[in-house]
């Protein structure tokens, strides 16, 4: 949709999610595969320290300057799914790790991760929250908006 055609509903919805974000509440949505589905959340700061600390988890001890560019795709794609992926068939559970899984399923997966992603970052785009009206006075921030993006952080 093109931001001429944005409607206030598209927008409040933009800024519920956007609003969610700066609280720290999950964003969650269902990739669904011929294996199952996996309910997958949009990553916060935490998060994203959390795929960091397990691609250098599974990166440990390895000689990287021996990996392929595709080995290296695939350590960041498994560490990032790891974190992400809040719920999973039970088959899953036994394989331990996404490192384990079939690529083809991990590709399907990590598709949808990505396709969700940008969908979240294009309704922050659009979201009005804390942005200036034409007259140049700062939009005031909504009553639930809470104690800001940080809060992930401290819980």
């Amino acid at each position: 949709m093109s931001e001429n055609n944005t409607t206030k509903e598209d927008i409040e919805k933009d800024n519920e999610i956007f609003t969610k974000i700066l609280n720290g509440k999950a964003i969650t949505e269902v990739v669904e595969t011929g294996r199952g589905n996996f309910t997958l959340k949009y990553p916060l700061q935490k998060e994203y320290a959390d795929i960091i600390k397990k691609r250098i988890e599974y990166l440990s001890g390895l000689d990287i300057s021996k990996l392929t560019e595709a080995e290296i795709f695939m350590y960041e794609t498994a560490s990032t799914l790891d974190i992400v992926i809040v719920e999973k068939p039970s088959w899953w559970t036994n394989a331990l790790s996404v490192a384990n899984v079939d690529f083809d399923l991990i590709m399907q997966i990590h598709r949808g991760y990505l396709s969700f992603v940008t969908k979240i970052q294009e309704c922050c785009k659009r979201s009005d929250v804390g942005r200036v009206n034409r007259e140049g006075d700062e939009l005031p921030p909504t009553e639930d908006m809470g104690d800001g993006i940080f809060s992930s952080l401290t819980k």
